[in-house]
């Protein structure tokens, strides 16, 4: 038996960076990403939510890249591009933890060691001749990364040059599509509209399991929102990057349940703006702004149903229950919940 009640008063909006985010003071607050390690359909279980990122994390390239066009669109005055010659693959992510390990003053071996088990490069496995490779194809990335001067307030994305002209061709797709600018720089008739990129919204929600009561602390970083106060209504769009064709965007749409991504992110957005605005029955629409990374690197809108927020908001409670349910019994016992 399970009931669940958002708690209304928790409900907050912070202006946060992704350091703070994913830092650990809300280390314990349970993301969309998160719930994937729950969930049954995308290779989760309790063992692997209650292991967490740090055992489960994952680190590729496409995914770094993803992070420089958001950064580039909507983030561009915090972030700077740095073009030099940084790693492909995982190799990219180990001298990163090691230039930042070398910074809390750990030395050289015990660095390469930690970074090594972080992003599981060969964890365990550090032959001499791993070492030399390390070494051979990481050092000048290394010592490019030590002289180099940060500027206060800007962060830096560093880039091979292959990927940043990449990630040129990507930001004129994306400044050419009218569609997309539309709804990142909406206009209104009477009231400026609110337009929020990358705005992060925190709530608490208590679940009843068989008469015990948890409290589940949930966070949610948005892309990119706009309050339109001349009509109540709410405008969700979220930015992703696709290795495929615009086209095939519906694929990865099932594959990796944006569904329930934008299902928890509207509800959470709506709640927010009953508490802050006191709007009463607001409109809400959907977007994804999807870049492909493909040539010619064409950029659209794709528009989520509303059936498809139902039927993602639905995949969230039901992985709210889960998590509840192991936190009452333990994350050794496998909820059944439908």
């Amino acid at each position: 038996m399970f009931k669940i009640e958002p708690i209304i008063e928790s409900i907050k909006f912070l202006d946060i960076s992704d350091e703070v985010y994913f830092g650990e003071q809300y280390r314990d607050y349970i993301s969309n990403s998160r719930l994937k390690l729950i969930n049954p359909d995308e290779g989760g279980s309790p063992q692997k939510y209650n292991e967490g990122f740090s055992k489960h994390g994952s680190f590729s390239d496409s995914l770094y890249f993803g992070s420089a066009v958001h950064e580039n669109i909507l983030q561009p005055a915090d972030f700077k591009n740095v073009v030099c010659d940084r790693p492909t693959a995982k190799l990219g992510f180990v001298m990163d933890e090691i230039v930042k390990n070398r910074q809390k003053g750990m030395s050289i071996y015990n660095s390469i060691v930690a970074a090594s088990n972080k992003i599981d490069y060969y964890k365990d496995k550090l032959t001499d001749g791993v070492l030399e490779n390390i070494f051979k194809k990481g050092l000048k990335y290394y010592l490019f990364r030590k002289k180099f001067r940060y500027t206060t307030g800007i962060e830096p994305i560093f880039l091979n040059p292959a990927d940043y002209g990449k990630l040129t061709d990507c930001l004129a797709s994306v400044e050419k599509n009218r569609n997309i600018q539309k709804l990142l720089h909406p206009v209104s008739i009477f009231t400026p509209p609110m337009v929020v990129n990358e705005g992060t919204l925190l709530m608490d929600v208590k679940v009843t399991v068989d008469d015990q009561e948890v409290i589940l602390k949930l966070k949610a970083k948005l892309d990119n929102f706009t309050v339109d106060f001349d009509t109540n209504s709410l405008v969700l769009n979220d930015l992703k990057t696709t290795g495929y064709y615009l086209s095939k965007f519906e694929e990865s749409f099932e594959k990796y349940h944006y569904y329930r991504q934008m299902g928890m992110y509207s509800w959470m957005l709506m709640m927010w703006a009953k508490k802050e605005f006191q709007f009463t029955k607001p409109m809400l629409t959907a977007n994804m702004l999807v870049v492909s990374t493909v040539p010619n690197y064409y950029s659209g809108v794709f528009k989520v149903r509303n059936s498809d927020i139902n039927r993602g908001f639905k995949e969230f409670i039901r992985l709210l229950k889960m998590v509840a349910y192991c936190k009452v019994y333990g994350f050794d016992r496998e909820p059944n919940i439908q």
